[in-house]
C-alpha cells in the first residue's frame, strides 16, 4: 500500500451523514448495513450499523447492544469477503476488536432470514455471532472481511 489513506481505518460517529468510503457490510429489511464497533463490558465489538438508524448494534452476552457511541469503518481501498467456519479467519482478515478478556474479534457477515447481517467472529467459540430481532444469534459457518 503506497498511503495511509489506503488502510482501513475507524472514524468516531455521532449520527451525521454516512462518510466516503464507509465499508458496506451487507442488507437487511431492504437498508444497507455498514460496518461499526463499540466499546461493551471491557470488549471493542464489531457490528452493523442500519442506514437509517444511525447507531450501532453489536452482539454481546445473548442478545443485540444499540449503541450510540460507536465507530465506523472506513476503507479507500478494495477489500473482500471470504467464506470460512468453524471459528476460522483467513490470514488477512481484518481485526476489527477485541474480546473482554483480549481476544482478536473479527468481522464477519452471514445470510439470515433473506439479509445479510454483520456481526463478529470470535474464533475461541468458532463462530460468527450477529444481531438480529434483540437477540445474539451464532452460525458456524460466514463470510470473513479480508483488506
Amino acid at each position: 500500500m503506497n498511503s495511509e489513506e489506503e488502510v482501513p481505518f475507524w472514524i468516531p460517529f455521532h449520527g451525521e451523514i454516512i462518510p466516503k468510503n464507509t465499508v458496506k457490510g451487507g442488507k437487511e429489511n431492504n437498508q444497507k448495513l455498514y460496518i461499526g464497533r463499540s466499546h461493551h463490558h471491557g470488549s471493542l465489538t464489531p457490528g452493523k450499523v442500519l442506514e437509517s438508524e444511525r447507531n450501532c448494534i453489536i452482539p454481546w452476552g445473548t442478545i443485540s447492544n444499540v449503541k450510540e457511541d460507536f465507530e465506523i469503518l472506513i476503507c479507500s481501498t478494495n477489500y473482500n469477503w471470504v467464506a470460512a467456519e468453524n471459528g476460522s479467519v483467513p490470514i488477512n482478515a481484518f481485526p476489527a476488536g477485541h474480546s473482554e478478556q483480549g481476544e482478536t474479534l473479527f468481522i464477519g457477515r452471514v445470510f439470515h432470514e433473506g439479509s445479510l447481517i454483520v456481526g463478529k467472529i470470535q474464533q475461541s467459540h468458532r463462530v460468527c455471532y450477529i444481531p438480529h430481532n434483540d437477540e445474539e444469534l451464532n452460525f458456524c459457518k460466514y463470510e470473513v472481511l479480508v483488506v
